[in-house]
């Protein structure tokens, strides 16, 4: 979601995950929108982690077209934060310097020491105040958005039984079938036949009426030997071919013949088959509200910039470029 875009600028720069920035800054004026002020030094450090990321997939013609699009992706969002920022001022939303303290505790803990997370500043170039800042704002983003739109978000029973009954299709538990696994590997260096022989030997033992969990500790090294080679529960139709046929023709309580594949000698025991079923509502219920609130928050959010910007007075004397 566009917005959010630079919530987690602040963050990736603090760790990192961005270009190296200029140690001196162009703080050059590229955009006002009402009384907030968009510099040069705020369009570079919104763009360096993506710029970084395209020059690594691309060149050419191509690398062009594709940061000319990402910059005005990039100087899109940042004119919807300083509206959402300008909304929140205008508001009365305040952050305290115990919420700034708090969220900078919070990354400081990801590093190993203070002195790690100094160093890392250091050489993105990010000083304290800087740091504060971004933070600053990202609260305050925060807050204003969950009190104007994450807070008329709501979900009616009635729509996710709607939406439901409108994508059963996607409520599906795929067919389902409980195996036990023997496999001899064909490690480098061992005799295939030899291999094949010892799988035939477990065979053996198997129309002898020895248990398939006894034969899997003693015989297999494969998954879950250790607890007979129980497998558990396998959707179907996620197998090789060559194991789902031979599966397929065994009845539970059975049990496949020789199955070689690339990995080894395979045998495997059918318990249980469970035949492809719709889920309850009552099992997807939650999911289905999560993705209707998502759904209905971004609406929401997006109508909420539009009357933003509508209002607004945005003014762009310069044009976002490279530092």
């Amino acid at each position: 979601m566009k917005v959010w875009l630079t919530l987690t600028i602040g963050l990736a720069v603090a760790l990192g995950m961005g270009d190296r920035l200029c140690a001196e800054r162009v703080d050059q004026m590229i955009a006002v929108v009402n009384d907030e002020v968009i510099t040069q030094r705020d369009f570079d450090e919104a763009i360096n982690p993506y710029r970084q990321q395209l020059e690594e997939q691309y060149g050419g013609t191509e690398l062009v077209e594709r940061l000319e699009q990402i910059q005005q992706e990039v100087f899109s969002t940042l004119i919807e934060d300083r509206l959402i920022l300008s909304a929140a001022k205008r508001m009365g939303f305040q952050v305290s310097e115990e919420e700034v303290e708090e969220r900078l505790a919070e990354v400081k803990q990801q590093f190993e020491s203070e002195r790690a997370f100094e160093i890392a500043m250091a050489s993105e170039g990010v000083g304290s105040d800087r740091l504060r800042e971004i933070y600053r704002n990202q609260i305050l983003t925060r807050k204003v958005v969950e009190k104007e739109v994450k807070s008329r978000v709501a979900v009616q029973p009635a729509e996710i039984a709607a939406y439901y009954q409108e994508h059963l299709s996607e409520f599906q538990r795929p067919a389902m079938v409980h195996l036990s696994n023997i496999l001899i590997r064909a490690r480098e260096g061992v005799d295939p036949a030899q291999a094949r022989r010892r799988a035939e030997e477990a065979v053996g033992k198997l129309q002898t009426g020895v248990a398939f969990g006894d034969l899997a500790r003693q015989y297999s090294e494969g998954p879950r030997a250790a607890e007979g080679g129980d497998l558990g529960l396998v959707a179907s139709g996620h197998m090789r071919r060559e194991i789902e046929e031979a599966i397929a023709a065994v009845e539970p309580g059975g049990y496949t013949p020789i199955v070689q594949t690339d990995a080894g000698f395979h045998i495997f025991a059918v318990h249980e088959r469970r035949p492809a079923e719709s889920l309850r509502l009552e099992e997807v219920q939650s999911q289905i509200e999560q993705l209707l609130r998502r759904q209905q928050f971004e609406e929401r959010l997006r109508e909420w910039l539009q009357k933003l910007r509508s209002r607004a007075y945005i003014s762009t004397p310069g044009l976002p470029g490279e530092s």
